[in-house]
């Protein structure tokens, strides 16, 4: 269970020959927030201001004016027997910069254009501006965030459904 790309860059494939789209990829930063504001406007439903994703039809639809310039964030907790185990780990993508922090633990910032396997972790190198900017949106968007709770939440699972989790992979 990691951040890394191998594991959080899924494809999406989508298939709506209605609206006009055929044989599209999409470079820029998007995410699995981003799939519910596309369908409602698929479907002609209004924008819920709840949803903190946009909607994908204008990348879709080669519109010029949508950039890259946004922030995608991912995280994932670890849960541990032992006190204190649990591990937290977080990621924000801005432009081609990747950063990861573990808690506790380490701290990783990769440059896609460069390293897009991120095999080559630049946090100690004269990028502290990026690694700057990029830590001060991953704490903005925890304390800003509608949907984002840091505590956990201890959740109880018969031994059916803790067997169904690890035979998809969710559990270990």
């Amino acid at each position: 269970m990691s951040l890394y790309n191998e594991a959080i860059h899924i494809p999406l494939i989508m298939y709506f020959p209605q609206g006009g789209i055929k044989n599209k990829r999409i470079s820029s930063n998007v995410g699995i927030i981003d799939i519910l504001p596309t369908l409602r406007e698929i479907v002609g439903l209004p924008t819920d201001n709840e949803n903190m994703g946009m909607s994908l039809m204008p990348l879709l639809r080669n519109n010029d004016k949508v950039s890259n310039q946004r922030y995608i964030y991912s995280h994932l907790l670890r849960r541990r027997a032992e006190p204190g185990g649990d591990l937290l780990k977080k990621s924000i993508i801005y432009n081609s910069w990747k950063y990861i922090e573990t808690v506790p633990g380490s701290k990783e910032l990769y440059n896609h254009e460069k390293d897009p396997r991120e095999t080559w972790n630049r946090i100690d190198e004269e990028v502290s501006d990026v690694r700057t900017i990029l830590e001060s949106h991953l704490v903005d968007i925890e304390e800003h965030s509608k949907r984002y709770v840091k505590e956990s939440v201890d959740i109880l699972l018969d031994k059916n459904k803790q067997e169904q989790l690890r035979t998809l992979g969710y559990i270990q």
